[in-house]
């Protein structure tokens, strides 16, 4: 996931960095070697904002505020939190 794989070392393409985060993504970013890839991982409807989770998704809501408060941030008020 973005903020937990992705180290110092590692650079995200200027595209992925506009990218929102939600605890209930609907597309998600995979690597392979320095290529990456944004694929849909539920229907997304017209003028839907496309959201990729930059943590896991599924720790509990305490554990996922903490860290995109600390590690990036973020103060998440998606429907999950």
């Amino acid at each position: 996931r973005i903020g937990t794989t992705i180290g110092k070392d590692h650079v995200i393409p200027l595209t992925f960095a506009f990218l929102n985060h939600s605890c209930c993504p609907n597309a998600k970013v995979t690597y392979s070697g320095s290529s990456g890839t944004l694929s849909c991982i539920r229907p997304i409807a017209e003028g839907e904002e496309i959201v990729v989770s930059y943590i896991d998704e599924f720790a509990d809501v305490l554990s996922r505020r903490y860290f995109l408060l600390e590690a990036h941030g973020v103060k998440c008020l998606c429907p999950r939190c």
